[in-house]
């Protein structure tokens, strides 16, 4: 149990005593009038409450399995929100039914009931726990790179209030982790379009994606790698000084050697396209682009002609096998 869901019973068991203290003193303050005949209690909110904080007590059925009576539970949490609804119980009656509903995986139950608590108690002191919940129902959403990408923009839109306004949240840790995964889930969907463009050679429109995913998420993992692919997008679009410049500024971060290799074969591509001795016009201080191949290098290209004239990956591939040697 985390410790944000401890607090909750915590404040459940403060009122439950506070409740008990009052019943006590009115006892004492009642207990010498006149008896009455006997009428059926009827439960209190704290009772309610208590019944369904029993119903999620792991029950053993069988020797190895434990169950959870999570209907039985939300019903009576939802008979202190119905009957009782100014109590306090009744507040924390609202947060225990979006736990159980995200206990079972029910996460747009779970979802609707936090965002009604955050919505009908601004002031809560559990408001930071309802949030961080919240953004973990869209979290368990997300799909992958290929699918729709809705509950990953909800994720980071929870996730960023959350750490804006309560920077001291006490799983503040996680949701910076959380976070940081659907940056990059929805950062790495641009990316890997932008690469499709370039495959294509359309090379505007790659560079279009590659921008946007280092503007809209500037920290996300492996942007030392997007900023390459744009530099090199950008020389072949014929944006020489932004694309020198952005290769220029990787290769001074010293990227590790897979990252070196890739902005040298392409810088290396670029050498032979018609349009090189304009580049070297528009930047003609340029280090980066003014490296020229070695003999090696020369060799390894010719031999790997015709693969690149294909469009296959195979080029490539005899190129690292050259690499070896």
């Amino acid at each position: 149990m985390s410790n944000e869901a401890e607090t909750i019973r915590s404040a459940g068991s403060r009122l439950a005593r506070r409740t008990a203290v009052l019943g006590v003193l009115l006892g004492v303050i009642y207990g010498g009038c006149a008896s009455t005949p006997d009428v059926e209690e009827v439960p209190t909110a704290e009772t309610y409450y208590n019944r369904g904080l029993e119903s999620l007590e792991p029950k053993r059925r069988l020797l190895f399995f434990k169950t959870v009576d999570y209907p039985i539970a939300i019903s009576n949490f939802q008979e202190v929100i119905d009957n009782y609804p100014y109590s306090e119980f009744a507040t924390l009656a609202e947060l225990q039914i979006a736990d159980v509903h995200f206990e079972r995986r029910a996460y747009e139950e779970a979802a609707s009931y936090y965002q009604d608590f955050v919505e009908l108690h601004p002031r809560h002191e559990m408001v930071p726990y309802a949030l961080f919940r919240n953004g973990l129902c869209s979290f368990e959403q997300m799909g992958t790179l290929d699918r729709d990408q809705g509950a990953t923009r909800e994720a980071v839109s929870h996730f960023r209030t959350l750490l804006e306004r309560y920077p001291s949240f006490e799983s503040r840790g996680e949701a910076r982790l959380r976070l940081q995964e659907a940056e990059d889930l929805l950062a790495h969907v641009d990316i890997e379009v932008g690469k499709f463009y370039f495959d294509q050679g359309e090379y505007h429109a790659a560079t279009e994606r590659f921008r946007r995913a280092l503007t809209q998420f500037p920290s996300h993992t492996g942007n030392l790698t997007t900023m390459s692919w744009l530099g090199v997008a950008l020389l072949r679009s014929g944006s020489a000084v932004e694309g020198e410049r952005l290769l220029s500024q990787v290769l001074a971060s010293n990227p590790d050697r897979e990252l070196r290799e890739l902005i040298d074969s392409e810088l290396y591509e670029i050498t032979a396209l018609p349009g090189y001795n304009s580049m070297l016009e528009q930047v003609p201080e340029s280090e980066v682009l003014r490296e020229r191949p070695s003999f090696t290098s020369r060799l390894l290209r010719a031999s790997t002609a015709p693969f690149r004239v294909i469009g296959s990956g195979a080029g490539k591939a005899v190129r690292a096998l050259f690499s070896i040697f």
